[in-house]
């Protein structure tokens, strides 16, 4: 039998994987974010709690670019004012999301979707990945995988035929955030869920 193709990526889209131990990530994500902090950047995450911590994380580390989380747990009410933010900003910006924002939403000018946390399969990554390079744009994406992640989502990629193209994380670009987020998890019991 013929392996499945996913729905197509963008043209404009270049994609790209890297692979990152767990607790690096957080830092990768800094060091992403102060690199790219002109650029608008969709990060996705697996959970609400994620979302939520990400944010704080990053507000207290203080990356130089506005950010805002989106995620289910939140009132629509609150979605759709965090949203409708992030959609008129022009300039750099991060949102951090759930899959909540995967589909049916057109964020305009969004330069980079980064996936902190590998989809469940090729057709959630495409739903993330297609919220870059729309309307003639250019777009970049980034997948992010932990090293026991990397047989399944090479194989679900190749199974739908999709190709993405593996770099390397730059060492010397990360600060760590380490000091700033164990600081957070002391001064809040509920961060440690």
């Amino acid at each position: 039998a013929a392996a499945a193709t996913a729905a197509p990526t963008p043209a404009a889209l270049a994609q790209r994987l890297v692979v990152c131990a767990l607790e690096d990530k957080l830092d990768l994500l800094y060091a992403f974010v102060r690199a790219h902090v002109a650029s608008k950047t969709l990060v996705f995450v697996s959970t609400c709690a994620q979302a939520r911590f990400l944010l704080e994380a990053l507000r207290g580390a203080r990356p130089g670019a506005p950010l805002a989380a989106l995620h289910g747990k939140q009132s629509q009410a609150k979605r759709v004012a965090v949203f409708r933010a992030f959609a008129a900003r022009s300039g750099g910006a991060v949102l951090v999301a759930t899959d909540v924002a995967a589909r049916g939403l057109d964020v305009p000018d969004v330069d980079w979707v980064v996936q902190l946390d590998a989809p469940e399969d090729a057709d959630a990554y495409v739903h993330r990945v297609g919220r870059a390079a729309r309307n003639g744009r250019r777009g970049d994406a980034l997948l992010v995988v932990a090293p026991h992640e990397r047989a399944r989502v090479d194989a679900a990629l190749a199974a739908a035929g999709l190709r993405v193209d593996v770099v390397r994380a730059d060492p010397r670009r990360a600060r760590s955030v380490r000091a700033h987020v164990d600081a957070l998890v002391a001064s809040r019991p509920e961060a440690r869920a």
